[in-house]
């Protein structure tokens, strides 16, 4: 539990300020969890981006890589921005 304001400040600039599954432009952002907290999922850097209501609860505490490919806007170019923003140190 060591995310702060400062990276989430930089997670939505990374995203555009937009979704980061169907790219919706955000006014309110929600953090999901890549990995949900109910999954072991944490409160950090490498385990959340910034979603619309809508995908977050759709998601609920579906691991992303099985619910984000299912997804009518799945893009792997998507995919693949997501994956980079999580694993880069």
């Amino acid at each position: 539990s060591d995310f702060t304001s400062a990276e989430w400040r930089r997670c939505k600039d990374y995203f555009n300020h937009q979704c980061a599954y169907c790219g919706r432009k955000l006014k309110k952002p929600t953090q999901d969890h890549v990995v949900p907290l109910s999954k072991g999922g944490g409160y950090t850097r490498n385990n959340i981006v910034p979603a619309c209501k809508s995908c977050n609860s759709k998601k609920h505490n579906i691991d992303f890589d099985i619910w984000y490919k299912a997804q009518p806007f799945y893009s792997k170019e998507k995919e693949s921005k997501i994956v980079s923003y999580l694993t880069a140190q």
